[in-house]
């Protein structure tokens, strides 16, 4: 599992880092949640 708040932190690393294991992370999609839950 990975920790939020790494990802809130650091999501481009996190995306490359899953790319490698061949997972494709929707940046776009997850700031737009994060933007959403602030609110």
């Amino acid at each position: 599992m990975i920790d939020p708040q790494l990802i809130r932190n650091d999501l481009d690393n996190v995306a490359r880092q899953l790319l490698k294991r061949g997972f494709m992370l929707d940046t776009e999609q997850l700031i737009a949640l994060e933007a959403q839950r602030k609110t």
